[in-house]
C-alpha cells in the first residue's frame, strides 16, 4: 500500500502515508535520541486498518537512513501459545546471523541466560525460584549488547496478540532503556490483549512512553485516495459518503474503493448513495467474496493458510488444502492479484481479511485442520512449539500423542521461564485425556506449573495429586512442590502439616527421599511458633540420620548452629562445627542460594560474630544469584548482607541493602522473606537518625502480622527501638519484653538474636524503674559472658555501666568499650565510647570525658551512624569542647549506591559488568561513577583505588 515511505514532509503528503504528519514527526525526534543513546517506547494504538502498519514501515526506513538496525516482528492470535514468539523473531535471525566471535560477544555475561529461549544451545542454568526473571534478565543484556553494537529499532505489529512472556519481557525492557540506544514502537489495537492487557497498560504508562493514536483520514484525504483509486476527481457527495461508510479507516477505505473500482463506479454524487449502502462490516468482508469468486482452489488455499498462519510454505499450505503444489501455485497468484495474500511465503496482507477467511471456517472444520497441520508439521520436522500451537485449536480425543506433544512443549516453555504457556498446554493436554498411566504425572506437571506461574490454583491442584496419585513418588513431589508455594506466600503451617501426612510414605520409597521431607519440614515448621516441636523432632531425625559424607549434612549443621548459637550455647563448640561447611563452600553447594538453610548458616555466622565468614559466603550466593539470573536470591542475599553491614560495616549500606530487598520481596509476593528484612532496615534507619523515614516504612505493617513467625521477635525488637528513640518509651518496653517472650518461646534464651534485655534495661531506667533495670542488664550480661562471644558482651556492659551509673557505671562501660575495642563491631564500639563519656562526665570530669566522646563520635560518623554521632556532638559541647562540624567529602560523600560502584570499578569490573552484578542499568552506573569521580576529586577510572583507600 505504501511501500517505501520516509519521515518527510513529502511522505506525509503523498499518496501513500496520509495525514500522519504529527506522529512521524514525534517518531523523528525519538530515532534521533535512540541513534544518540536515549531509548524510548512509541505505543501505536488504533482500531484495525487505521494505519499503525503504515506507520511502523514508514519508521523502520526513517531509522535505516539514520544507520539503526531494524529488526521486526508480527503478532498472530494464532501464536499466542508459543513461548516468546515475537521475541524469538526479533532476536532469533540476528544471532544466527552472527559469526561465531561476534555471537560469542553477544551472549557475553549475563545475556548467556537467553540461550534457552534464542536456541543458541546454551545450557540453561540451575533452576531457580523466579526462573522467569532469569530469562528476562538475560533477554535485556542481550538486546543491550545488540543495541551497543549498532543502535536498534525494533518494530512489532499487532503486538496485542504477543504472546504473554514476549509482553513480559517488552515491559521489562522498557524500564530499562534509559542510556540505550534502542527505541522500541508497538502498534496495538486497544483492549485487545486479553490477559496481557495489563503489560500494555504499563508501558503505555512507563517513563520512557509516548502513545500515539492515528486519527481517521479527514475528507481531503479521502478526495485523494478515491481520486487515485478511481481515476478522476470525486464529487464532495460521494467522498462524504465513503468516509461515513469507512469510518475514515485507510484499509477499509481501500477495500472500499477496489470494490467500487471493480464495479466501475464513477465518484459521482448519485453513486454516493450506492457508497452508503455498503456497510463497515460488508467492507471488511470484501476479501472474503473476492476469494469465493476465485474458485473453490483459491478458498481451499486461503483456508489453509489461515489455520496455518502467516509463516506456513505454500507447500505445507497446498498439502493441507489438497491441492497439486502447481494448482496452489496458481491459486496463491490468483489470491495476491487480488490483494488478499502478499508472497513468499503465502500470509494474507492484513490480519482483517486473515479474520474474515479464517472465522468463516466451521468450528468442527478448523478443529480437524489444525489436527492435520499439526501432523504435518511433524513430518516437516518443524518445531515441537509450532506443532503444539496446532495442537491446543484441536477437539480432545484422546489422542496420546498429542498429549506428548502438548507436554513437551510444556517443559520447554518451564525451561523458558514461560510457566503461563505451559500451564496453558499442560490444562489442553488433562482435556485430550491423557492415558491412565500417564494422568497422574500430567496432573503433577501442571500442578508445578502453576505454581512457577503464581497461580493460585497450583495449591489445591497439588494437595489432590497428592491425596490420589497411585505412584508415591508423584505424590511425594506434588506434596513438596506444595509446600514451597505455600512457605513463599506465608502459609508455612499449611506446608508443615501437608509434608508431615506424606514423610513417611517418602520414607517407605526410600531413606534418602525420607530425608528431603525432613528437610523442607524443617524449613517450614521453622516458620511458626506452633510448629517449634515439629521442627525439632524432624531435625533431631536428620540429625540422626545424615551421614557425614552426605552434601546435606551441611543443611543439617546450619540448622543446629543458628538453634544453638540462638540459645545462648557456648560459641566455639557451635563454630567448630559449622565453620568447615560454610568456608568450603558446601551449604551453599548443598542448600542452594533460594533455600533458606543457606541464610539459616549465613545467619549463625553473624550471631557467633564472625563476618569475616559471612562475606565471603554471601559473595558467593550473590555470584551464583547473578550468574542464574535469580532475583529470589539477590534479594535474599542483600537482605542477609544489610544484617552484616549494620552490625559490622557502614549502617547507610545496611540501610539501602535492606530497602532494596524489602522492596523486592513484596513486589513479587515473597512473604515469608518481608518481615525480617523489614526489621533489618527500622534497625538501620534508627541508627541513621532517620525516624521518620523508618516510621513511614513502619506504617504498612502491623505487629499481628508477624504472629507466630520467628521474624516476630525481631520486628518488636526493632520497633521496640524505633520507639524509644522517638521519645515513647513506655511503649517501645512494651515491645521489648514482648520481644523477650516470643524469643523464650522459640527457645532463643541467649542475648545473640536481639539484645532485648539491654534494651528493655535503658528504657526500664529511663522510666525511672532501676531495680527491674539492674535486673535485666544483669541477666544480659551473664548470659553474654557465657556464649563467649565480645559483641554481645560489649553490649550487655555498655547497658549495665549505663544503668548503674556513678564510678561503678564508669568501669562497666571502660570494660565495653576495652572488649569491643579488637572486634570488628565498630558501631557498638562508637557507642560505648560515647556513653563511656557521658558518664566520666556525669562525675563532673569534663576533660576525660572528651577524649572518648571525640572517638566515639569519629567512630559514629566513619560507620554512618549519624544519630550516635549527633549526640556525642552535643554531648561534647556540653563538656566544653568545641567540636567540629562532620564535613561530608571524598569517600564518606558517596552515597551507598555510588560506593558500592566505584568499589566494584575499581576492582577492575567494566560498566556493563557492574551493571550485571547489581541488576541496575548500563546508564545508572555511568551516573554513579560521573557523581563519585567529582565527590572524590579525581577525573579517571584508573584514580579509583587510591582514592577509596585513602579513607582507610
Amino acid at each position: 500500500m505504501d511501500e517505501g515511505v520516509t519521515i518527510n514532509a513529502a511522505a506525509a503528503a503523498g499518496p501513500g502515508l496520509l495525514e500522519r504528519g504529527d506522529e512521524l514527526e514525534r517518531i523523528g525526534g525519538l530515532l534521533d535520541a535512540a541513534a544518540e543513546g536515549e531509548g524510548s517506547v512509541v505505543l501505536v494504538e488504533g482500531a484495525p486498518g487505521i494505519g499503525k502498519t503504515a506507520l511502523l514501515r514508514a519508521t523502520r526506513e526513517a531509522a535505516r537512513d539514520r544507520g539503526l538496525l531494524t529488526p521486526s516482528a508480527i503478532g498472530s492470535e494464532l501464536e499466542r501459545g508459543f513461548a516468546f514468539g515475537l521475541v524469538r523473531q526479533v532476536l532469533e535471525p540476528i544471532v544466527a546471523a552472527a559469526d561465531p566471535a561476534e555471537r560469542a560477544a553477544l551472549l557475553s555475561g549475563a545475556a548467556a541466560l537467553a540461550g534457552p529461549v534464542i536456541g543458541t544451545g546454551a545450557a540453561a542454568a540451575a533452576p531457580t525460584v523466579d526462573a522467569s526473571f532469569s530469562v528476562l534478565h538475560g533477554l535485556g543484556w542481550l538486546c543491550t549488547n545488540l543495541a551497543v553494537q549498532t543502535p536498534l529499532l525494533v518494530t512489532i505489529d499487532d503486538v496485542h496478540w504477543g504472546d504473554r512472556p514476549s509482553l513480559r519481557f517488552l515491559e521489562f525492557l522498557s524500564r530499562r532503556l534509559e542510556g540505550v540506544p534502542l527505541m522500541l514502537v508497538l502498534a496495538a489495537r486497544p483492549g485487545e490483549a486479553g490477559d496481557a492487557q495489563d503489560l500494555l497498560d504499563a508501558m503505555a504508562h512507563g517513563p520512557a512512553a509516548r502513545v500515539l493514536r492515528p486519527a481517521a483520514l479527514g475528507e481531503a484525504a479521502v478526495a485523494e485516495l478515491t481520486a487515485s483509486a478511481l481515476g478522476e476527481r470525486p464529487d464532495p457527495a460521494f467522498v462524504s459518503a465513503c468516509a461515513t461508510a469507512t469510518g475514515g479507516n485507510p484499509f477499509l477505505l481501500r477495500a472500499l474503493l477496489r470494490h467500487l473500482a471493480e464495479n466501475d463506479t464513477a465518484p459521482t454524487a448519485t453513486a454516493g448513495a450506492e457508497v452508503g449502502e455498503v456497510a463497515p462490516v460488508t467492507v471488511a468482508r470484501a476479501a472474503h467474496r473476492h476469494v469465493r469468486r476465485l474458485g473453490p482452489a483459491a478458498e481451499a488455499l486461503a483456508r489453509a493458510v489461515a489455520v496455518l498462519g502467516d509463516r506456513s510454505s505454500l507447500r505445507n499450505a497446498a498439502a493441507l488444502a489438497g491441492l497439486e503444489i502447481d494448482i496452489a501455485r496458481r491459486a496463491a497468484d490468483a489470491l495476491a492479484a487480488a490483494g488478499v495474500l502478499a508472497l513468499p511465503p503465502p500470509r494474507f496482507v492484513h490480519p482483517i481479511v486473515r479474520e474474515a477467511i479464517h472465522d468463516d471456517i466451521p468450528t468442527a472444520e478448523r478443529a480437524a485442520a489444525h489436527a492435520s497441520a499439526a501432523r504435518l508439521l511433524v513430518a516437516d520436522r518443524a518445531r515441537v512449539e509450532e506443532i503444539a500451537l496446532h495442537l491446543l485449536h484441536t477437539d480432545p480425543a484422546g489422542d496420546p500423542w498429542v498429549v506428548r506433544g502438548l507436554r513437551e512443549t510444556a517443559a520447554a516453555a518451564l525451561a523458558e521461564g514461560a510457566p503461563e504457556i505451559a500451564v496453558g498446554h499442560l490444562r489442553r493436554a488433562l482435556e485430550e485425556p491423557p492415558p491412565p498411566e500417564d494422568l497422574d504425572a500430567v496432573r503433577l506437571d501442571l500442578g508445578l506449573a502453576e505454581a512457577r506461574a503464581g497461580d493460585a490454583a497450583a495449591i489445591d491442584r497439588l494437595a489432590a495429586v497428592t491425596a490420589t496419585a497411585t505412584d508415591p513418588g508423584v505424590a511425594t513431589s506434588a506434596a513438596i512442590a506444595r509446600s514451597r508455594v505455600l512457605v513463599l506466600i506465608g502459609r508455612s503451617q499449611a506446608a508443615t502439616e501437608g509434608l508431615v501426612a506424606i514423610r513417611d510414605q517418602a520414607e517407605r520409597i526410600g531413606p534418602e527421599l525420607g530425608r528431603l521431607v525432613d528437610s523442607e519440614i524443617v524449613d517450614a515448621a521453622r516458620l511458626h511458633l506452633e510448629q517449634l516441636p515439629v521442627l525439632r523432632r524432624h531435625l533431631e531425625r536428620l540429625d540422626a540420620t545424615t551421614p557425614a559424607d552426605d552434601p546435606r549434612r551441611a543443611v543439617v549443621e546450619a540448622n543446629l548452629a543458628f538453634d544453638r548459637v540462638a540459645a545462648g550455647a557456648p560459641a566455639d563448640g557451635v563454630l567448630t562445627a559449622l565453620a568447615p561447611h560454610v568456608t568450603g563452600g558446601g551449604l551453599l553447594q548443598a542448600a542452594g542460594a533460594d533455600a533458606p538453610g543457606h541464610y539459616l548458616g549465613l545467619n549463625a555466622c553473624v550471631l557467633l560474630e564472625r563476618p569475616d565468614l559471612a562475606r565471603p559466603a554471601l559473595e558467593a550466593s550473590l555470584a551464583d544469584a547473578r550468574a542464574r539470573g535469580s532475583l529470589f536470591a539477590f534479594a535474599y542475599g542483600t537482605r542477609y548482607r544489610s544484617v552484616i553491614e549494620c552490625r559490622f560495616g557502614r549502617v547507610d549500606q545496611a540501610a539501602e541493602d535492606a530497602g532494596t530487598a524489602l522492596r523486592l520481596l513484596t513486589e513479587r509476593g515473597w512473604q515469608a522473606g518481608a518481615p525480617g528484612t523489614l526489621a533489618f532496615l527500622l534497625e538501620a534507619l534508627v541508627e541513621q537518625g532517620e525516624l521518620a523515614a523508618a516510621t513511614e516504612a513502619l506504617r504498612p505493617w502491623s505487629g499481628e502480622t508477624f504472629a507466630g513467625s520467628p521474624f516476630e521477635a525481631l520486628f518488636l525488637g526493632a520497633r521496640g527501638r524505633l520507639r524509644a528513640a522517638a521519645g515513647e518509651t513506655a511503649a517501645g518496653l512494651s515491645d521489648l519484653l514482648r520481644c523477650g517472650e516470643v524469643m523464650e518461646a522459640w527457645g532463643w534464651s541467649g542475648a545473640t538474636v536481639v539484645p532485648w534485655r539491654s534494651r528493655a534495661a535503658l528504657a526500664r531506667a529511663a522510666l525511672g524503674d532501676r531495680e527491674a533495670a539492674l535486673a535485666l542488664a544483669d541477666e544480659e550480661l551473664r548470659l553474654a559472658r557465657a556464649s563467649g562471644l565480645e559483641r554481645v558482651t560489649g553490649i550487655a556492659l555498655r547497658a549495665a555501666g549505663v544503668v548503674r551509673g556513678g564510678s561503678e557505671g564508669v568501669e562497666l562501660l571502660r570494660t565495653a568499650v576495652d572488649v569491643l575495642a579488637p572486634t570488628p563491631a565498630r558501631l557498638e564500639h562508637a557507642r560505648a565510647l560515647v556513653d563511656l563519656g557521658a558518664a566520666i562526665l556525669a562525675t563532673g570530669d569534663a576533660a576525660g570525658a572528651r577524649v572518648p566522646l571525640r572517638e566515639g563520635m569519629d567512630g559514629a560518623h566513619r560507620v554512618g551512624a549519624r544519630r550516635l554521632a549527633s549526640r556525642a556532638r552535643t554531648i561534647l559541647l556540653e563538656a566544653g569542647a568545641r567540636p567540629r562540624r562532620a564535613v561530608v567529602r571524598g569517600v564518606d560523600a558517596l552515597t551507598p549506591s555510588q560506593r558500592r560502584v566505584a568499589e566494584l570499578a575499581a576492582s577492575g569490573l567494566s560498566n556493563r559488568d557492574i551493571a550485571e552484578t547489581l541488576f541496575v542499568t548500563h546508564k545508572t552506573v555511568e551516573v554513579h561513577l560521573s557523581q563519585s569521580y567529582q565527590k572524590l576529586g579525581i577525573r579517571s577510572r584508573s584514580q579509583l583505588g587510591d582514592a577509596l583507600s585513602a579513607a582507610g
